[in-house]
């Protein structure tokens, strides 16, 4: 499933383990910590894809400022193109995911937009690729166009 928002994420104790907190001190329940900063790589690409971010908002200074003064002082910086690579290819594994979970899905699919563009026939063509790159093209049942008049030339092609 596609996580929408950051509120959408569950914490549990393997996601503790998985950066290296496995035990906890029986005096202050703190975790035993080790920096990963491969393990910031990917939170943060999990964080820019599911809050719908811009790839340069882990580069901003203050942002930068706000995790080495309170979160972590060992973080350094991770490279636009690195954040970049890093939130596409956990893009094309979550897309994958999603195309797997529904070919097994037995039902069928409505959907509803609200497209304003002036009647551009290339994007019924784009809806329907879409629609087969998920593999749903045979599972839509239906598809509710807000604005009809904008619409003609896309509903011809769907």
């Amino acid at each position: 499933m596609i996580r929408n928002s950051i509120d959408d994420v569950e914490v549990n104790e393997s996601d503790n383990e998985s950066v290296g907190q496995g035990s906890h001190s029986e005096s202050s329940h703190m975790p035993n910590f080790r920096y990963s900063h491969q393990k910031m790589r990917l939170v943060l690409a999990e964080y820019i894809a599911s809050s719908g971010q811009v790839f340069t908002s882990a580069q901003h200074v203050r942002f930068e400022k706000l995790i080495q003064e309170y979160v972590q002082p060992g973080y350094s910086g991770v490279p636009l193109r690195t954040i970049r690579n890093d939130s596409m290819s956990l893009f094309t594994d979550m897309k994958r995911e999603l195309i797997w979970d529904l070919s097994g899905f037995d039902g069928t699919f409505s959907f509803s937009t609200n497209f304003w563009s002036g009647g551009d026939e290339k994007l019924g063509y784009s809806i329907m690729d879409i629609f087969r790159e998920y593999n749903i093209d045979d599972k839509v049942f239906n598809i509710t166009f807000d604005d009809v008049t904008g619409s003609d030339a896309i509903i011809v092609h769907v």
